[in-house]
C-alpha cells in the first residue's frame, strides 16, 4: 500500500503477463483497467497477518466427518495378603479400540500470482468468471481417511514379602511381573488438490504391529 516509489503499489503495478504461447496468444489471463482497480483494492495491510473473513461460509467439505471412537475394557484387579509380612496385587486389562475419520484441510488463496514466470496461467483456479473478478479462491488441499483399530492384553502382578526384627534392621523382597500384547491395525488414504503428481496419485498408508 502506499506510494509505489517507496515499496507500495497501486493498480497499475498489478500488470498483466505479457508472455505469448506458441499459437501467439497471451500465457497469462488479461485485466481490464477496473478489473485491475478491483484486485488492487482487495489487498489491505493486514494480508498475511489476520485470517481473511469468509462470513458464513466454510473451508469443510460436508463429505468430512468427526472422528468417531468405540472402546471396550475391562479391567481386574485383586489383591491379597496372606500373611503381615507378604502382599500379593494382580491386575488383567483387556482393551479393544477402533476409530475412523475423514478429514478435510483447506486454504483461501490469493488467485492472482505468479507461477512459472507466467503471471495467473489459471492453473489453480479461475480468476475470472462472467467477467467478474473473484481475487480470492478456497482449495481443497488435503482429503484424508484414517481407520485404527487396536487390541491389547496386559498382565501386571505385584509380589511383595517384608522382612525385618524391630526397628534394627528392615528390608524387602519384591518381584514385579509386566506382561503386555498389543495389536494395531492402522490404515491412511489421502490424496491432495494440489498442482502436481499428487493431485492424480493418491497416497495410501499402512502399518501394523
Amino acid at each position: 500500500m502506499g506510494n509505489p516509489e517507496d515499496g507500495g503499489y497501486n493498480w497499475e503495478n498489478l500488470v498483466n503477463d505479457t508472455g505469448l504461447d506458441s499459437s501467439g496468444n497471451f500465457s497469462g489471463v488479461q485485466l481490464t483497467d477496473e478489473q485491475r482497480q478491483i484486485l488492487a483494492n482487495s489487498l489491505t495491510n493486514t494480508d498475511g497477518y489476520e485470517p481473511f473473513d469468509i462470513g458464513d461460509a466454510t473451508l469443510v467439505s460436508p463429505l468430512a466427518t468427526p472422528n468417531k471412537g468405540k472402546e471396550f475394557r475391562v479391567k481386574l484387579r485383586h489383591e491379597w495378603k496372606p500373611s503381615e509380612t507378604v502382599n500379593i496385587t494382580n491386575q488383567v486389562l483387556y482393551r479393544n479400540y477402533s476409530s475412523d475419520y475423514v478429514r478435510q484441510t483447506g486454504a483461501l488463496n490469493y488467485s492472482y500470482y505468479q507461477q512459472s514466470g507466467i503471471i495467473h496461467s489459471g492453473a489453480r483456479s479461475p480468476l475470472i468468471i462472467d467477467d467478474v473478478i473473484y481475487p480470492y479462491a478456497a482449495r481443497r488441499q488435503e482429503y484424508r481417511i484414517v481407520d485404527a483399530q487396536e487390541k491389547m492384553f496386559q498382565y501386571f502382578g505385584d509380589f511383595q514379602k517384608t522382612w525385618g526384627k524391630g526397628n534394627a534392621l528392615r528390608g524387602e523382597h519384591l518381584l514385579s511381573i509386566n506382561y503386555e500384547n498389543r495389536n494395531i491395525d492402522y490404515s491412511q488414504h489421502s490424496t491432495w488438490d494440489a498442482d502436481d503428481s499428487r493431485a492424480t496419485k493418491p497416497r495410501a498408508i499402512y502399518f501394523r504391529y
